[in-house]
């Protein structure tokens, strides 16, 4: 079983920090939706909105409910649905934007086992530990520390 399937129905890895005694009443869905929920928190100014375009950073632009850098836009399009969208084809489409995110963070957390280090690889491309980057707003703990604040299964699982 990998580490993200696991850790979507409730069996996380022993790795992870923090065990979730509800999902075991949640569906896979309803634990990445807490999840995609939990990074449009922090992403898009936290309006989550699909059609939020981040400003430009000298290295890019950020585009939709998760903030991907325009430059990821082709090649991970491409990986996930199968055909290249540009930046603005990317940003009209809500379901394409869930399917990278859901995809690009699946396989973060199935190949570092843990939320932490998905995030971190999310915000910086680089792996958690000792990892102290900062985009000039937040570093990467303050980043993870602020989608894990977000990340709340538990509140789902009540519904």
């Amino acid at each position: 079983m990998s580490v993200l399937r696991a850790y979507l129905e409730g069996q996380q890895a022993a790795q992870s920090p923090q065990n979730n005694p509800m999902a075991e009443y949640m569906s896979g869905n309803e634990a990445m939706s807490a999840i995609q929920d939990a990074f449009a928190a922090v992403e898009s100014d936290g309006s989550g909105g699909y059609a939020a375009v981040g400003p430009e950073t000298g290295k890019g632009r950020a585009y939709g409910r998760y903030q991907v850098m325009d430059f990821n836009i082709g090649p991970w399009t491409r990986e996930v649905l199968g055909q290249e969208l540009t930046p603005e084809q990317f940003l009209t489409n809500p379901q394409a934007q869930d399917a990278v995110f859901s995809a690009k963070i699946g396989g973060y957390m199935d190949e570092y086992g843990s939320l932490e280090d998905a995030a971190s690889m999310w915000f910086s491309g680089r792996p958690y530990a000792g990892n102290t980057r900062s985009d000039g707003y937040l570093s990467v703990p303050q980043y993870v520390s602020k989608v894990r604040a977000n990340y709340n299964p538990m509140e789902r699982a009540v519904r």
